[in-house]
């Protein structure tokens, strides 16, 4: 079972700051300020593993490409994609710009250009049918 995004460290304060908007954008942002940062490194160890966004929320965010049948780069807060989801399975083609709505875990973060890669299931992602 992955770990709960409010029971880690500086995950904690990223989430508790985000919630004060309430806006799953916010968190968005706040994740890719810290990875992104001098610490980020340390701070990408602890994202992985863990759910985002908490509370059963989802990010939205626009496919940017199909890479392979199971993953599709979606653009949350930058037009070239900043978030890979990765399908245990494959899912039908989708078309560029279609909107998706989406939680799932963190497996993998990566600094410049920013991008986290999520671990995501069916019921994790709304707007696209699967095979």
């Amino acid at each position: 079972m992955p770990r709960q995004l409010l029971l880690i460290g500086l995950v904690t304060m990223a989430a508790v700051q985000a919630q004060e908007t309430d806006r799953p954008i916010d968190l968005w942002r706040l994740l890719q300020h810290r990875v992104t940062s001098e610490k980020g490194a340390e701070y990408s160890k602890q994202l992985q593993g863990c759910e985002i966004p908490p509370a059963r929320r989802t990010f939205e965010g626009r496919v940017v490409s199909q890479p392979s049948a199971s993953e599709l780069i979606v653009n949350v807060d930058n037009a070239v994609g900043d978030a890979k989801l990765e399908f245990d399975h494959a899912v039908k083609t989708v078309k560029p710009g279609t909107v998706v709505y989406f939680e799932g875990v963190v497996h993998a973060c990566v600094k410049k250009p920013y991008m986290l890669s999520l671990d995501v299931g069916d019921e994790g992602v709304a707007g696209l049918d699967s095979k």
